[in-house]
């Protein structure tokens, strides 16, 4: 607000564009009128086909078990979920508005990219370089936990491979692949939704079933396994014939067969029949 109410028409970095084009006082008064939950480009089923795909992976996933695990206890790790889950909301709340705010005063003005001209020409530089590392650190952040995490499920879970150099070669690998993806697939967007339909429906439901009925009930893993490859494939499938609501059948099916794979038990006569031959 400090920033915004300066009316020196020089900008911090030394460019001719006034900084007053930020000026808060021209669109504060309506800026509740430019937020638009739904509207003709967005409609209430690309919010939950949104919310869903999204939203489900903040309840499991592997940043969330590793910040979890990290806790002494049960109740200091709800309790940070609690306090982090509110605060998010509200930072999430804020970044909104702050990125109608500038595109709202800046694209009226040039037709450029928003958050670049914000950084570069009208925040000062200190401010600029900390907004920067903070949003790299950001993805570093939740690069590092998927990749290890990733690299650690493909040697010790898959291969059976506990040795930390052959670890250390997984993430090199799948490393290489997500930046040689990155590289040649501009829209990190879209990757990122594309992994989302995969991994929602083939991990996130199943793995959230069997930790509900952990311990209450006993599970089949034929079904169970069914269900995550049902998920997976119905997600996989929406990203190559572009059709999203290919992942949202993917999700139905897969929390049907994992509900259901706690409900029937495994023929333990067959079990009982194959260790006596």
């Amino acid at each position: 607000l400090y920033f915004t109410n300066y009316h020196d028409t020089k900008s911090f970095s030394g460019n001719s564009i006034p900084f007053e084009v930020l000026g808060w006082h021209e669109i504060s008064k309506n800026l509740l009128d430019k937020f638009e939950l739904l509207n003709e480009r967005f409609d209430s089923l690309d919010l939950l086909y949104l919310s869903l795909l999204t939203g489900l992976a903040f309840f499991v996933g592997p940043d969330i078990f590793s910040r979890n695990l990290s806790a002494k206890d049960g109740k200091t790790a709800q309790r940070a979920t609690l306090i982090a889950a509110l605060c998010l909301t509200g930072f999430a709340i804020i970044m909104t508005y702050i990125g109608i705010w500038v595109n709202e005063s800046l694209l009226l003005h040039e037709k450029t990219t928003s958050l670049i001209t914000f950084l570069s020409d009208y925040l000062p530089l200190p401010i600029a370089i900390l907004f920067c590392v903070g949003l790299i650190s950001a993805l570093i952040s939740s690069a590092d936990t998927c990749l290890m995490s990733t690299a650690i499920i493909l040697g010790n879970d898959i291969l059976k491979n506990q040795n930390i150099k052959a670890i250390r070669i997984f993430i090199a690998i799948i490393g290489s692949i997500a930046l040689a993806l990155a590289l040649f697939k501009g829209d990190i967007i879209a990757l990122l939704l594309g992994a989302y339909c995969v991994y929602v429906p083939g991990v996130v439901l199943p793995l959230s079933v069997a930790i509900y009925f952990h311990g209450k009930r006993e599970n089949n893993p034929n079904l169970l396994f069914l269900g995550i490859l049902l998920g997976s494939s119905f997600g996989f499938a929406s990203n190559l014939v572009k059709i999203p609501n290919l992942a949202i059948y993917g999700l139905i099916i897969s929390c049907f067969f994992s509900i259901i794979s706690f409900c029937i038990k495994k023929n333990t006569l067959c079990v009982a029949d194959h260790k006596k031959l």
